[in-house]
Parts: C-alpha cells; structure tokens; sequence
C-alpha cells in the first residue's frame, strides 16, 4: 500500500514537474515570437 503510494506520488510529481517545464517553455517560446 505504501510503495504504490509512493510509486504514485513519484509518478505525479514527475508529471506535474514535466507539465510545469512544458508550460514556462511555452510561454518562452510566445515571448519570443
């Protein structure tokens, strides 16, 4: 129960991080256009 509550936490945290990357490279890339 633990380790597939960490598994998922790990999994969401790498998600969000990802989605958070994606996102200020989006708004980068407006500013730059």
């Amino acid at each position: 129960m633990v380790s597939n509550y960490g598994l998922w936490l790990f999994v969401s945290a790498i998600l969000w991080f990802d989605g958070v990357v994606a996102c200020d490279g989006f708004i980068s890339y407006l500013r730059l256009v």
